[in-house]
């Protein structure tokens, strides 16, 4: 019998799919050690242990999402399109309507669940600022009432905001431990910031303050150093005439460094917040393996226009795409939206696998159905403007390649299903 190389290629291919699914089995397993982790004079031990009545042993792993259960997005329907082109008054290459947000789906899932998904809570705040958003997600997340926002601006004493603060949520769940970390590269805010939470007596274990630019590289960075609470100002440079009467040398980390350095928690990151004064996109690059452990994302999209170099993109492992040189002109001109949202939805991309066939490691494209695990995100993203939402993955208009205004944009990982329902059901309810 001959075998022609179609048929070999056939063979190949199941052969392939089923050891991924043997892998899948393994990796989703927790009722079993790999016994080759284990030094040689305990391994015999161990095994024993693991045929008892005992509860399995765990390893200290960090979180990783099991993307290979997800499903993509669902396209908008033209009826939906249609809502959404006049809900946002697109005419004129131009997008409108949107005002601050108050993420009151957040609040809500928050208030209502009991179970977030992890045991503690785990929050980042990517140029925070005031610290108000910080605080309130701290009391969100760790039912802690010693998070208050009327209390923490009276002990901030800064009275400039360009959003008022959103609205905190009823706590309806015992306390839960966690960390919130709030990183501030200006020196004035940081430490207003950090005077602040000392004299709210914060467990600074717990509420985190971090003296620190993020962006997509280790190194240090000249950052502008205007009056306490000025938003406006980023590693470019400072915005709308605010000026800056010295540059501060600030450690830049990228959000992969900090995590790995600062976090103690190996577990999910339920809330990820960046506002980077147009940064933002140089934020994600750097945040691979953080996307990989992250529930919920807000960032920022606006005009503030960045110059274009080379370098590795850490949003899928080990694929050399595009970066950004540091120039002192960072920004979002050259970038487009639907740039962050269709990396985040991990649709379309040339992406590397994670070497589970042993030493070797395959290529695949993520579109590939049959090998899923190569996905390495999986967000939906949508715009926000005060209490609504307009799903903008697979509801793409023309419009998003050249606009650059003020915006919000919020992302839920397809794995956190019960707040992305919420959010969808969000989005279904701003449509009518």
């Amino acid at each position: 019998m001959t075998m022609t190389g179609g048929g070999s290629v056939v063979i190949l291919f199941i052969f392939l799919v089923v050891l991924q699914f043997y892998w899948i089995v393994q990796s989703v397993s927790h009722e079993t050690i790999d016994v080759s982790l284990i030094a040689p004079d305990t391994r015999e031990s161990k095994e024993r242990i693991n045929t008892t009545n005992n509860p399995p042993l765990k390893q200290d792993k960090t979180y990783r999402h099991y993307n290979h259960i997800l499903l993509p997005a669902n396209s908008c329907t033209e009826e939906q399109r249609s809502a959404i082109y006049t809900q946002l008054k697109m005419s004129n290459g131009e997008v409108n309507g949107f005002t601050c947000q108050d993420t009151d789906w957040l609040n809500s899932f928050f208030e209502e669940e009991g179970d977030i998904g992890s045991e503690t809570f785990v929050g980042i705040s990517v140029g925070c600022n005031k610290g108000t958003d910080a605080i309130s997600t701290a009391r969100m997340g760790m039912l802690n009432f010693t998070y208050d926002v009327a209390t923490w601006k009276g002990a901030l004493g800064l009275q400039e905001y360009y959003c008022p603060p959103q609205k905190q949520g009823n706590l309806n769940f015992p306390p839960r431990k966690g960390e919130m970390h709030c990183i501030e590269p200006t020196l004035g805010t940081y430490q207003a910031v950090l005077d602040a939470s000392i004299e709210l007596r914060l467990d600074a274990a717990e509420f985190v303050v971090s003296h620190a630019a993020i962006a997509s590289r280790d190194g240090n960075v000249e950052f502008p150093n205007p009056r306490a609470g000025v938003e406006s100002c980023g590693i470019h440079g400072c915005q709308g005439g605010t000026s800056a009467s010295s540059l501060v040398n600030v450690s830049m980390y990228s959000l992969d460094s900090y995590v790995e350095k600062f976090v103690q928690s190996k577990g999910p990151i339920n809330i990820l917040n960046i506002d980077a004064e147009g940064w933002d996109f140089d934020v994600i690059f750097g945040a691979s393996s953080v996307l990989d452990r992250t529930y919920y994302l807000e960032f920022e999209y606006h005009i503030q226009g960045l110059f274009l170099s080379t370098f590795f993109l850490g949003v899928f492992s080990n694929i050399q795409i595009l970066s950004i040189a540091y120039d002192g002109t960072g920004k979002w001109v050259d970038f487009h939206l639907l740039d962050a949202v269709r990396l985040l939805d991990g649709k379309g991309n040339l992406v590397m696998s994670e070497s589970f066939y042993g030493d070797c490691t395959v290529l695949f494209l993520s579109s590939l159905w049959p090998f899923p695990h190569s996905v390495k995100t999986g967000f939906t993203c949508y715009w926000t403007s005060s209490t609504h939402l307009w799903r903008i993955t697979e509801c793409y208009f023309d419009v998003y390649e050249t606009w650059h205004g003020w915006s919000n944009v919020a992302c839920v990982h397809r794995s956190y299903s019960i707040l992305a329902k919420r959010m969808e059901d969000r989005f279904i309810s701003t449509l009518t």
